[in-house]
């Protein structure tokens, strides 16, 4: 929201939708932890993580372009 408000809302809004589909597909590339589970978990986690925080900030995003702001 801050990011959006200071920098522009297509900006923000193409840049984190980018930051969505590179963590789904670093979240889909997560090894199954045959050679280092507990680093397979870590890997996930982060990613999944990352993630979050783009789809966070895709709902206010969305509405808002939808809306015409």
């Amino acid at each position: 929201g801050y990011a959006a408000d200071a920098l522009g809302c297509q900006k923000v809004y193409g840049k984190e939708l980018m930051l969505i589909i590179f963590a789904t597909i670093m979240t889909l590339t997560t090894s199954t932890g045959s050679l280092f589970p507990d680093r397979a978990l870590i890997y996930l986690g982060v990613w999944r993580i990352i993630l979050g925080i783009g789809v966070g900030g895709d709902y206010p995003m969305s509405a808002s372009s939808t809306c015409g702001f």
